[in-house]
């Protein structure tokens, strides 16, 4: 049909010229880097943090290009070989994309009957549902191949007990150790969709606060379905728990565990409650300093383990700070994550001129605690009872 005639317009309509990630400015550019989510974080970071929004549109550009034209668009033959070895598209193929064609004259993120089947479900049927961002996705009614595209979702998987429906990852999906050895699609923040169109998966599951919204609608042109979860806080991350196990066919295991969770959740607030509330800074990178915003689920952490964030009134989720605001508020702790590639002591804190006037480097009071706190996943309870005890270690 009208593909088949003219195979170089199919392929700009199907993959846009750089939205493989060249429009935008990079995170970090230095070889020390903090990870959130497999995300690099570096003076870019308060720049980024509106860009990666499902919902929104904002983004930004390295270059003062206009407007592009989408019938001037093409993408690389990579993409269309893979596309056609996978079997999704083949010449003359007008029902695949038919959904392709109301995708696009429609708008991405709509409920399009039809448009899961250009990768048809193991489990057979289909059903609608809201995703965590308020997208309406078609998904299969019993998922068996999925690729999760951040740590924290993969580490839920294993915890659900739906490993084996997991055919791939990221490259920085560590937890458990056998997430490791599974098939990676690359970076958190841009993914091949070559390699995860080429495993043919039936549920592609990624995050609001982690994935860029161009993959979200790649992927939807393509036929694959994307559920997205949206963490912000400590009950964001029972409910993705929760969300998980519905979509996943494992309701009894995410309600167990969910409870479980909530459970020790509510006996730290119970243990802290009344006691005094240190002033903590919470430091995500400090050359520039980054730290956490109020919408930001380590920020509901701190809260419920019994501290007070002195970055809780700035805007977005990880902002930056300078050392003089630091200075005007003088935390009483400094916590920091874990990171093969940051390690600062506090004598190294001691020597950094501003940093050594702060009362909390003064009496030593400076901790570094497992980096699992800047993962949404169910080990997030444990970095709140771990920061619980450092804040109050008399209420143990």
């Amino acid at each position: 049909m009208f593909a088949r005639h003219n195979p170089d317009l199919f392929e700009a309509w199907l993959h846009p010229k750089g939205s493989s990630g060249a429009d935008y400015t990079p995170l970090i550019s230095n070889s020390q880097a903090i990870f959130i989510e497999g995300v690099r974080l570096s003076d870019e970071s308060s720049l980024m943090q509106n860009q990666i929004n499902w919902q929104g549109h904002t983004r930004m550009r390295t270059t003062n290009r206009p407007a592009r034209n989408i019938g001037a668009r093409r993408i690389s033959s990579p993409v269309l070989r893979a596309l056609r070895s996978s079997g999704i598209w083949r010449p003359g193929c007008w029902t695949r994309l038919r959904g392709l064609f109301v995708l696009l004259f429609f708008g991405p993120g709509i409920a399009v009957p039809g448009i899961a089947s250009a990768i048809p479900a193991v489990g057979g049927g289909t059903r609608t549902v809201i995703d965590e961002t308020g997208r309406k996705v078609v998904v299969p009614a019993h998922p068996q191949r999925i690729v999760s595209l951040a740590p924290s979702i993969t580490e839920t998987i294993y915890a659900l007990g739906q490993q084996d429906k997991l055919v791939a990852d990221t490259d920085y999906c560590d937890y458990p150790a056998a997430a490791t050895e599974k098939p990676h699609v690359g970076a958190v923040l841009n993914p091949s969709i070559e390699r995860i169109v080429a495993l043919k998966p039936d549920l592609v599951i990624g995050s609001a606060e982690a994935n860029r919204r161009e993959m979200i609608d790649q992927l939807a042109q393509v036929g694959i379905p994307l559920y997205g979860l949206s963490d912000k806080s400590v009950d964001d991350v029972l409910k993705s728990v929760r969300d998980l196990g519905a979509l996943l066919d494992s309701d009894p295991q995410a309600t167990a565990l969910a409870s479980s969770l909530e459970q020790r959740v509510q006996a730290v607030e119970r243990r802290v409650a009344g006691q005094p509330q240190p002033r903590l800074l919470f430091v995500t990178w400090y050359q520039p300093l980054i730290t956490i915003g109020a919408h930001n689920f380590v920020e509901d952490v701190i809260r419920r383990a019994g501290g007070q964030s002195i970055s809780n009134d700035l805007p977005g989720e990880w902002p930056r700070m300078s050392l003089e605001a630091v200075l005007a508020r003088q935390p009483d702790v400094i916590l920091l994550p874990k990171s093969h590639t940051y390690t600062p002591s506090l004598d190294d804190f001691k020597r950094l001129q501003g940093w050594r006037d702060l009362n909390a480097v003064k009496s030593g009071r400076v901790y570094f605690i497992s980096d699992t706190i800047v993962r949404p996943c169910p080990r997030l309870i444990d970095s709140l009872e771990e920061v619980a005890t450092i804040l109050h270690p008399k209420s143990e």
